[in-house]
C-alpha cells in the first residue's frame, strides 16, 4: 500500500511538472509567434523561455493545466464518457460562443493597415500577410456581398468587376440562392451581420472539421477513442489545413469526404426508413458541397480516395444491408435530384465554366507529376516552426510547403508489419496502398501526358497531390496501429527509431539550412525518435500514451496560431478612405470605378463597399470588355485568365498590357483617360495627382481627398 501511494505521489508530481512544462511552451510559442516571427535569429530561445517561466500568465495557466491534469489523472474516465456522450451539445455550445464573439481567424487587419485603418481585434497570435488570397480577395468579395448595389448576396454580382460577375462559382461567396444548400458553412451569412457570419464560416468549419474526424477515426480505428482523439487533432491542426484553412475549400473537402463514408455506413447498417432518408440527404449534399469547391489540384486526388473507401465500406457492409424496392426507388430519386440540381447549377454558370477553362491561366495548367525530390518526403517535420518563425528565409513559402504531421514515410511501417509479420490481411489498407503506389508514382516518377489526363491528374499537379499522400499515408498508421497485436523488440526499435528519427530530421534540416536555428535540429530529431519510436512499440499501453500525447502536441504547435484568433471585423468599415468611397457610391450607386497606380490589396478596398470596380481581382477574364481596348486580340494572351488588375494613367498612347513573369496572376494596363471612358470608368481612386491629366476630350476633377487618396471623377472637357 505504502509503495503504491508513493507511485501515486510521484505520478502526481510528474502531471504537475508537466502541467507547468507545457505553460512555458505554450508562452514561448505565443511570445514567438507574436513578436518574434522573422527576427527569430536574433533571439536566444534559452532566455525566451525563462522570461515566460516568470510571467504571472505563464504560471497561472501551468496552475490551470496542472488542475486539469490532476483532475483528469483522477476522474478521467469520466470526464471523457461525459465529453463524448455529450459531444454534440459542446460543439453547439461553442459554435455559439464563437457566433456572439464574432471570432475568426481572418487577416484582414492587413487590409487596414495598407488603407490606415486601426485594428484592434486581433485576440491572440499574428496575421498573416502571405494568406493574401483571403485577406486580398475572399473577404473583400465577402463584404462585397453584403453591400451590392442590386441588393445583398447576389448569384451574378455587378460589384466584382464591375460587370455582372459569377460569385458563387469561383472564389464562392453566399448567395441568395437555393444552389447555397450544398454550402451549409455559408448559411450564417445570410441571416447575420458580416462579423457573425464570418464566426459562423470559421468556427462551423473548425468544430466541424474536429468532430467528424472523431467520427470517421472511431470507424477506421474500430472505436478507439484515443486514437480517434488523436486523429482529430491530427486533421484539425494539420499545417495543409491551417495554412489553406480559408480558401480552396481544402476543409470542406476533408468534411465532406469523411462524412460522405460516414453516412454511407450509417445507411447500410440501419433499416430505419427516415435513418436512410436523412443519410442520402447528406451524402447529397456533401457530394454538391465536394463538387462545388472547384479546385481539381486537390479534387481529383481525393475523388480517387473518396471512391476507394468508399468501395470498402460497401464491402464492409454489404451482407448486413437489406435492401428493399422502396430504397432503391429512393436512391433514384436522390441520385436524380442531386444530378438535375447540379446540371442546373452548371448550366447557369455555363459561359463562367467556358472562360475558366478556356483562359490561359489556370485553365490550360497540365501537369503530369515527377517534379517531387527527396525533400517533399520531410518538409512536413518542418512544419512544426512555420508558426513561429513566418515565412522569411524558407526554400520556398510556409504554404506551397505544408502539409500532415504524419510521420511520413514511417507511417507506413505498421501496414507492413500487420501484413508481413501478423499475417493478417485488411481491405482498407490494401486500398489506400494501391491509392499511395499511384500517388507516390505520379509525385516521384511521374505520368506520360496521356495517362495523366486519362487519369484526370493532369488536373493536379505534385504539391497537391502530395498532401494527398500524406494524408492517405496518415489514414493507413492509424488504420495499422488500430490492429496491430505486437510491438517491434525493445533494440530493434530504439535502433531502427533513431535512424529514422536522424534521417527525418538531418533531411529537413538539409532543406532549408539558412531557416532553422542549430538548436531546433534537436528538438526535431527528438520528436521524430519519439514518435517513431512510439510508432513501433505500438500497442504497449504506456507507449501508446505517450505516443498519442506527443503526437497531439506537435501538431497543436505545427497549427495553432497559423491564423490569428480574431474578434469582430467592425473596424474594417470605419476606415476612413471607405467610409468615403461608400459615400460617394451611396450618391451614384451605377458608376463604375478604376484603381490607378496601385496594386493589391488597394484593387479590392472599393468592392468592399459596394463600389463596382472594374479592375477589382478579375476571378476570370471579361473579354468583350478587354476587345473594346484589343481590337486586334494582340495581347488576349495576356488578359485571359484570372487576373489581379494594375491600371496605371498615360498621357497619350494605344493601351498596352503586360504580364508578370514570375506571378503569372498579375496584369498591369497602362492606358490613357479616354481608354477608361470607353470602359464605363466614372470614378478613379488613386494616390496619384492626376489633375494635370487630360486628353482632347476629357479630363478629371478632384471629387474628395483623405489622408494620402484621392478620388476623381472622369469629365467631358
Amino acid at each position: 500500500m505504502k509503495k503504491k501511494g508513493i507511485r501515486k505521489g510521484i505520478e502526481m508530481a510528474g502531471i504537475i511538472t508537466a502541467g507547468m512544462i507545457l505553460a512555458v511552451m505554450i508562452f514561448t510559442y505565443i511570445y514567438y509567434v507574436e513578436n518574434v516571427g522573422s527576427s527569430y535569429l536574433d533571439t536566444e530561445l534559452s532566455v525566451v523561455m525563462s522570461q515566460q517561466f516568470l510571467d504571472k500568465n505563464c504560471i497561472k495557466m501551468g496552475v490551470i493545466l496542472s488542475i486539469i491534469g490532476l483532475c483528469l489523472y483522477w476522474k478521467g474516465k469520466a470526464v471523457g464518457n461525459f465529453v463524448y456522450r455529450y459531444r454534440f451539445v459542446c460543439a453547439g455550445i461553442l459554435l455559439i460562443v464563437g457566433i456572439v464573439f464574432e471570432l475568426s481567424g481572418s487577416s484582414i487587419q492587413h487590409m487596414m493597415g495598407f488603407l490606415g485603418g486601426h485594428d484592434t481585434g486581433v485576440l491572440l497570435g499574428t496575421s498573416r500577410g502571405i494568406r493574401s488570397d483571403e485577406w486580398e480577395v475572399l473577404t473583400p468579395m465577402l463584404f462585397s456581398q453584403y453591400h451590392n448595389a442590386s441588393g445583398k448576396f447576389p448569384y451574378f454580382s455587378e460589384t466584382v468587376r464591375g460587370t455582372l460577375t459569377d460569385v458563387f462559382l469561383i472564389y464562392g461567396q453566399p448567395v441568395a440562392d437555393w444552389a447555397i444548400l450544398f454550402r451549409p458553412f455559408y448559411w450564417g451569412y445570410l441571416f447575420l451581420s458580416i462579423g457573425k457570419g464570418m464566426a459562423f464560416f470559421w468556427c462551423g468549419r473548425y468544430i466541424a472539421l474536429f468532430l467528424v474526424s472523431f467520427e470517421f477515426g472511431m470507424l477506421l480505428t474500430e472505436k478507439k477513442k484515443g486514437l480517434s482523439v488523436t486523429y482529430a487533432f491530427m486533421m484539425l491542426f494539420a499545417p495543409a489545413v491551417q495554412w489553406w484553412f480559408a480558401i480552396n475549400g481544402f476543409v470542406e473537402m476533408l468534411i465532406y469526404f469523411q462524412l460522405s463514408i460516414l453516412l454511407l455506413c450509417c445507411y447500410m447498417k440501419t433499416e430505419k426508413q427516415w435513418q436512410r432518408i436523412l443519410c442520402l440527404a447528406g451524402i447529397m449534399i456533401s457530394a454538391g458541397g465536394f463538387i462545388l469547391t472547384i479546385y481539381p489540384a486537390w479534387q481529383i486526388p481525393m475523388a480517387y480516395l473518396i471512391a476507394g473507401v468508399g468501395i470498402w465500406a460497401i464491402l464492409e457492409n454489404y451482407q448486413e444491408c437489406r435492401m428493399q424496392k422502396r430504397d432503391w426507388i429512393m436512391i433514384g430519386i436522390a441520385a436524380t435530384v442531386f444530378c438535375a440540381a447540379m446540371a442546373v447549377i452548371f448550366y447557369r454558370s455555363r459561359e463562367t465554366v467556358e472562360a475558366i477553362m478556356n483562359a490561359a491561366y489556370p485553365g490550360k495548367r497540365i501537369g503530369v507529376g515527377g517534379e517531387s525530390g527527396w525533400e517533399n518526403i520531410v518538409l512536413w517535420l518542418g512544419n512544426l516552426f512555420y508558426p513561429m518563425f513566418g515565412e522569411g528565409g524558407i526554400r520556398e513559402t510556409v504554404v506551397e510547403d505544408a502539409g500532415f504531421f504524419a510521420l511520413f514515410p514511417v507511417c507506413y511501417i505498421p501496414a507492413f508489419l500487420l501484413r508481413f509479420r501478423e499475417k493478417q490481411k485488411d481491405k482498407l489498407l490494401g486500398i489506400l496502398g494501391v491509392i499511395s503506389i499511384v500517388f507516390g508514382i505520379y509525385c516521384f516518377i511521374g505520368f506520360p501526358s496521356v495517362l495523366a489526363k486519362i487519369t484526370l491528374l493532369s488536373f493536379s499537379f505534385d504539391k497537391r497531390t502530395m498532401v494527398i499522400l500524406e494524408f492517405v499515408g496518415m489514414l493507413m498508421m492509424f488504420r495499422a496501429i488500430s490492429k496491430l497485436e505486437k510491438s517491434v523488440p525493445l533494440w530493434t526499435a530504439v535502433i531502427l527509431s533513431v535512424a529514422a528519427g536522424g534521417l527525418l530530421a538531418g533531411g529537413c534540416y538539409r532543406v532549408n539550412p539558412d531557416y532553422f536555428p542549430k538548436w531546433t535540429l534537436a528538438v526535431l530529431m527528438i520528436i521524430s525518435v519519439v514518435l517513431s519510436f512510439g510508432l513501433l512499440r505500438y500497442p504497449k499501453k504506456w507507449t501508446a500514451r505517450i505516443w498519442c500525447t506527443v503526437f497531439c502536441c506537435s501538431v497543436f504547435f505545427s497549427g495553432f496560431l497559423v491564423n490569428p484568433i480574431r474578434s469582430g471585423v467592425d473596424a474594417v468599415e470605419k476606415v476612413p478612405v471607405l467610409q468615403e468611397i461608400s459615400k460617394i457610391h451611396e450618391s451614384d450607386e451605377q458608376a463604375l470605378w478604376i484603381v490607378e497606380g496601385m496594386e493589391l490589396p488597394f484593387l479590392n478596398a472599393p468592392i468592399m463597399v459596394g463600389a463596382p470596380t472594374i479592375n477589382s481581382t478579375n476571378t476570370y477574364p471579361d473579354l468583350e470588355r478587354w476587345r473594346i481596348l484589343d481590337k486586334s486580340g494582340k495581347y488576349e494572351k495576356y488578359y485571359n485568365r484570372y487576373a489581379h488588375i494594375g491600371m496605371y494613367i498615360k498621357e497619350s498612347g494605344s493601351t498596352e498590357f503586360k504580364i508578370s513573369k514570375k506571378i503569372p496572376d498579375r496584369l498591369r494596363i497602362d492606358l490613357t483617360l479616354d481608354d477608361m471612358k470607353k470602359l464605363g470608368a466614372k470614378y478613379i481612386f488613386t494616390r496619384n495627382d492626376l489633375e494635370k491629366i487630360e486628353t482632347q476630350d476629357h479630363k478629371v476633377r478632384l471629387v474628395s481627398e483623405i489622408d494620402s487618396y484621392k478620388i476623381y471623377e472622369i469629365t467631358e472637357k
